[in-house]
């Protein structure tokens, strides 16, 4: 009887299997029959219960629901708003009384030199104040009445009886001398070079011609760079040119005044304009390329006043500024203080 019972169950077994289901998870619970004594052949028989289900979907991850990005939060902080730059108000300092202070000039950094007797011992010669000092008070910086070089290092005092002038490095304390025939140096704009004219003593002064002359500031590498009669040096245009003055006789036997620009490095001259009035009072702006001058005692009140000259034209002619006619310098007030 045994035997039909267990082909029963291994049908069962073959007819679930047959079925088109997913595959199954399988737990198989093992049932154990009392076992029989130990004398006994019989085998134990095993009764096998199979329990099929569906298939178990695997759990999966949450699908996340759609969102609205988050906004960037605004900064709170104001932005900085530009300001004009405020103009700063000029201060004013006196330094000395009224009366004083010819020639004013800086010196170096700190000082402003002049000429004037010296407080303390009534001498005349080159003082010297500390404009940054808490109470400025003049010194005497030198007796003798010399020229500055424009970076303030180098002074020059020419001797006109000796025809020597003598030079003071005022950073080394270097002292030479140099035959200029006692004409003043002409120091170039960076302060390395010198020029100086010259001329045969021997000859009558209606006969002499002025020669133009260059030199290290140490007065080393002297060299002639041009002769031109009846000339004299205005301004330097650059480190390598120079504009000059000369006298022109007329048809009708008066003078003009005729300027040119003298290149230092070939001696060549080109005549740049003429003026039959006397100008003077030259001064140059920082670039050398504007002059500026002024004629007076003109028979014709209409030659007098302040004149400009533009060196960047080919044929400067200088025009007639309006500042006298605004400010005529008759009326022009004498300052009682000078100023920083």
């Amino acid at each position: 009887m045994r035997l039909p019972l267990l082909f029963s169950l291994l049908l069962l077994v073959l007819l679930g299997c047959a079925q088109p289901t997913p595959a199954p998870v399988v737990t198989v619970v093992t049932a154990t029959a009392t076992a029989a004594p130990a004398h006994t052949a019989t085998p134990t028989a095993e009764v096998v219960a199979i329990i099929t289900q569906a298939a178990i979907p695997s759990p999966t991850s949450p699908v996340p629901t759609p969102h609205s990005p988050t906004p960037i939060p605004q900064s709170t902080i104001p932005l900085p708003q530009s300001s004009p730059t405020p103009t700063p108000t000029p201060r004013f300092t006196q330094l000395t009384t009224a009366d004083c202070c010819t020639n004013h000039e800086w010196l170096n950094e700190r000082e402003i030199g002049f000429i004037d007797s010296d407080p303390n011992t009534g001498q005349v010669g080159l003082l010297a104040l500390d404009v940054f000092a808490d109470s400025p008070s003049p010194r005497l910086f030198s007796a003798q009445i010399g020229i500055l070089s424009p970076n303030g290092r180098y002074l020059a005092y020419p001797d006109r009886n000796s025809g020597q002038a003598a030079f003071i490095d005022q950073q080394t304390g270097a002292q030479w001398m140099l035959n200029l025939q006692g004409n003043p140096p002409n120091f170039s704009p960076d302060s390395t070079q010198l020029l100086w004219t010259a001329v045969d003593l021997t000859l009558p002064p209606t006969e002499r011609t002025p020669t133009y002359w260059l030199a290290q500031v140490d007065g080393s590498e002297a060299r002639e760079v041009a002769s031109v009669p009846r000339s004299s040096a205005v301004a330097w245009l650059g480190s390598q040119s120079l504009l000059i003055q000369r006298t022109i006789t007329n048809e009708d036997e008066t003078t003009s005044l005729v300027f040119g620009r003298l290149s230092l490095f070939d001696g060549s001259l080109v005549d740049l304009w003429a003026s039959p009035n006397r100008p003077r009072g030259f001064a140059l702006n920082p670039s050398r390329t504007q002059l500026v001058y002024y004629t007076a005692l003109n028979p014709d009140p209409a030659d007098n006043g302040l004149w400009l000259v533009d060196l960047t034209t080919a044929a400067p002619i200088p025009p007639k500024a309006p500042l006298p006619r605004l400010l005529p310098l008759a009326r022009r007030p004498t300052p009682a203080l000078h100023s920083v």
